[in-house]
């Protein structure tokens, strides 16, 4: 049996979401909060403590993320599959996801916050996720901004959507559903440029 060291614990807004463990040959293993048994039975300390707000991310003075710090970086080295964004990123607010920020990134769900603006291009290409949800306040997705996301199964839109750039969804070809409120189907058109040869998948109104 593999005895666990606690190394850092992830928070966001005062939450435990993760715990990074090291093992008996000192490599680095990341568990979800929710996948831990007993939370209680963990011996924190606060120099283990990490709040994500402020040590996970690069955000610049107009609130665009540029990307992850060297911590979160060595997190998702290390096995970390879940992205959180927060609302408020080292006392700024964040608004966009700027280029290539988290390009050929390894993690399977990103979490964007409501009041992020724009995705700026080439943001999440080639990465893993297989799950997007778009918080209603996006009002651009920049081009290629999701391109060759290929375990990319869902897509649901938010509601003040205003433009799609082109190929953004190029490339994703698990994509099988794809939820747009009523109120967005004008960018019906530009979805077709968006998603090119993702190939079949279900368009669903909502």
């Amino acid at each position: 049996m593999s005895i666990l060291r606690i190394a850092y614990i992830l928070k966001c807004n005062n939450e435990i979401f993760a715990i990074l463990f090291r093992d008996e040959k000192d490599e680095f293993i990341s568990i979800l909060a929710e996948n831990m048994e007993d939370l209680e039975s963990c011996n924190f300390s606060e120099e283990m403590i990490c709040n994500i707000e402020n040590d996970f991310y690069i955000i610049d003075e107009n609130g665009v993320i540029k990307g992850l710090t060297a911590l979160g970086q060595f997190c998702i080295n290390c096995g970390l599959n879940r992205l959180i964004i927060p609302k408020i990123v080292c006392d700024i607010e964040v608004k966009i996801i700027g280029r290539d920020s988290f390009r050929n990134l390894n993690i399977e769900t990103v979490i964007l916050p409501e009041g992020l603006e724009k995705i700026d291009k080439r943001a999440f290409k080639d990465s893993k996720i297989e799950y997007l949800k778009i918080p209603d306040s996006i009002v651009v997705i920049e081009e290629k901004s999701f391109k060759d996301c290929v375990n990319l199964e869902l897509v649901e839109f938010g509601e003040n959507l205003k433009i799609i750039g082109s190929s953004c969804f190029y490339g994703c070809r698990s994509l099988t559903k794809v939820l747009l409120p009523e109120q967005i189907n004008n960018v019906v058109e530009m979805a077709v440029t968006a998603f090119g040869d993702t190939g079949k998948f279900e368009v669903q109104m909502i």
